[in-house]
């Protein structure tokens, strides 16, 4: 979600990246691309690889500091609050929160006026990954 003087924009992009072809979501079609990766970021750092809040944890341990807050429900799942905070000319700001579940996982991250909110849910669920249907291919 993005606030821009006032309006609201909801941003959303889906990706599929299966065995050196990558698949990009563009309106109603997908368009393709030839890729080389030897594993994502998603794979490598789980969400702190593709979290825009969690990116920023290493620098939050180094120079913050993490609080608990309280006990929630996201998703149906239990979790527990913690807050990030960093230095700031007045003391301390918090920069971001991440609700812990069972597991050590997160389930929610988000800054504390809620203006960017990302949720995580079915940790470890099999799936399956298949290229979009044919008929959704962008043919150029």
């Amino acid at each position: 979600m993005i606030d821009e003087g006032g309006r609201h924009y909801e941003e959303n992009s889906e990706g599929i990246w299966i065995e050196g072809t990558n698949y990009a979501k563009k309106g109603l079609s997908w368009v393709t691309s030839q890729e080389e990766r030897s594993r994502t970021a998603s794979c490598a750092w789980g969400p702190r690889g593709t979290d825009t809040l969690l990116q920023s944890l290493d620098a939050v341990l180094f120079a913050g500091k993490i609080h608990k807050g309280d006990k929630r429900i996201v998703n149906g799942e239990r979790c527990r609050d913690w807050i990030a905070s960093v230095p700031a000319p007045a003391g301390w700001r918090d920069e971001f929160v991440v609700c812990i579940g069972d597991g050590e996982l997160p389930r929610e991250v988000f800054t504390p006026d809620r203006r960017l909110v990302e949720t995580y849910r079915d940790w470890n669920v099999a799936i399956r990954i298949e290229p979009p249907p044919a008929e959704e291919l962008n043919r150029q």
